[in-house]
């Protein structure tokens, strides 16, 4: 869904069969925000994409629901810190270093 940019509530509770104020209601009831859960979904799915080396960034976005590539690179910013290709250069490094344990 998030390809195909879907991934609102209203099309998330309709494929749920349930309107989207019952599906905003079962979710507070569990203490979860859907923007939230869509948002931390987004960061990992970004980050699982981004492993990937035949992906380009811009088919990151484009996975992710970005119609634009300079919006995801703003988003991933902010959840990381740093752009996706500085993350991606770095993976090399963070295998290593997981690799010594």
């Amino acid at each position: 869904m998030l390809t195909q940019g879907e991934a609102s509530i209203e099309q998330i509770a309709s494929d749920l069969h349930v309107s989207s104020r019952t599906l905003h209601r079962r979710l507070a009831d569990l203490g979860l925000n859907f923007r939230i859960l869509r948002e931390d979904t987004r960061r990992r799915l970004a980050i699982d994409h981004l492993n990937d080396p035949r992906l380009t960034l811009a088919e990151v976005a484009w996975l992710l629901g970005y119609s634009e590539h300079s919006a995801f690179t703003r988003a991933f910013r902010r959840w990381t810190g740093e752009s996706p290709q500085q993350w991606r250069s770095r993976q090399p490094a963070r295998a290593a270093s997981v690799a010594r344990g």
